[in-house]
């Protein structure tokens, strides 16, 4: 068995719950892996270091250790190799991550086998018009908003060509059910089950009393046109907060679910909504 760790070492303490990791890991007897530009935080005998760039196709399941940044870039690095993950969670929430610090022993359940897949819808925006265009994918959201100091968007949106909605705001969020509880949950956006195949689309500081989120089945394509332009409207596309490209006056933007799924891991246990009440409502 294979295991790659994916530490964030700007989590003031990450090296030594990496370490707690690895101690838990070597007690089963898996060979462990971590991305190689990683070797200048930490270097034990017992992790072999392999490039981002070529990963290897047998490793049984990946361990990120951050918060839910971290978890969702480790996850879009995953995605195209089809790699299971669980999250130690080293964030303020942590709503993605299954483990919290205090509990790396449950990784032996994990080796052992004593262990579901979750796997959760991801979206692929694109961006452009005739050979310019680019795609991204996203594991949380796809946000569409305007910059800092640009006045606010007219928005529409189609379905199935067919114009569904119309917004006055400072943006979209284009969420999955995982992203629900991130930028989307903020800007009142509703709370979804990591397995419910749906999108949901929440609009940013909307001009209108009117105005309410729109929950989508995974299989609607989304069209999105703005008045955004290089001058005064300012705007931007936004992938998972990794990606981004601005917008000009003739762009087309499609958001539509990717061809893959991400695949987390469940550990026996552990509830989400026990995470929903500990998280949100005992704060």
């Amino acid at each position: 068995m294979k295991v790659l760790l994916l530490p964030n070492f700007q989590k003031e303490e990450c090296g030594s719950i990496t370490c707690k990791v690895i101690e838990e890991l070597a007690k089963d007897n898996v060979e462990i892996l971590a991305l190689s530009e990683v070797r200048a935080f930490f270097d034990d005998s017992r992790v072999r270091f392999v490039s981002s760039e070529r990963l290897e196709k047998d490793i049984s399941f990946a361990v990120a250790i951050g918060g839910d940044g971290t978890i969702i870039k480790s996850a879009n690095l995953l995605l195209e190799y089809d790699i299971p993950l669980i999250g130690v969670n080293l964030g303020t929430l942590g709503f993605l991550a299954t483990i919290e610090k205090d509990e790396i022993d449950l990784l032996h359940k994990i080796t052992s086998g004593e262990y579901k897949l979750e796997e959760r819808l991801t979206l692929q925006v694109s961006i452009g018009h005739k050979d310019r265009v680019k795609k991204f994918t996203a594991v949380n959201d796809i946000i569409i908003c305007k910059n800092a100091f640009s006045g606010i968007l007219d928005i529409d949106i189609c379905c199935a060509d067919i114009k569904t909605a119309n917004y006055r705001a400072d943006g979209i969020i284009i969420s999955t059910a995982s992203g629900s509880t991130a930028y989307a949950m903020s800007a009142g956006g509703p709370i979804m089950h990591p397995s419910v195949k749906a999108i949901t689309i929440t609009p940013i500081c909307a001009h209108s009393l009117l105005s309410r989120p729109i929950i989508l089945p995974e299989f609607e394509n989304i069209s999105v046109k703005t008045n955004a332009n290089l001058n005064k409207k300012q705007a931007f596309v936004v992938a998972d907060g990794i990606n981004s490209e601005q917008i000009t006056q003739h762009d087309e933007i499609t958001v539509s679910r990717y061809e893959k799924n991400i695949k987390f891991i469940c550990v026996e246990g552990k509830s989400y909504y026990s995470a929903i009440n500990k998280k949100l409502m005992e704060r």
